[in-house]
């Protein structure tokens, strides 16, 4: 995987107001594009804010995760395996399981 940087200059701002602060820093709406000249911002996005919706939505995403594994666990459905999980030297298939 390359990674291309969003910038030659990365920056942020960070602004006070009465009722809070706003952050802002350039985040590409077109991630996908493997040139620094080919990035699109939108200059709406404040960073704290998507920050922090991020961290929430993969903290739901861990949580539901680690309570489906807990679940599986208890009934004895996980870990399917726990020997010869990888192979060294020639392929086969694994075992039914």
């Amino acid at each position: 995987m390359s990674i291309t940087p969003v910038d030659t200059l990365l920056s942020i701002s960070a602004n006070p107001y009465p009722d809070g602060w706003e952050i802002h820093g350039k985040l590409p709406t077109n991630p996908n594009i493997r040139d620094i000249l080919g990035f699109k911002f939108s200059r709406r996005v404040e960073l704290l804010k998507y920050t922090i919706s991020i961290f929430k939505h993969m903290s739901a995403l861990d949580s539901a995760v680690s309570k489906e594994i807990y679940k599986l666990y208890k009934t004895k459905q996980f870990p399917k395996r726990t020997n010869n999980l990888f192979f060294l030297g020639k392929r086969h298939k694994p075992d039914k399981v």
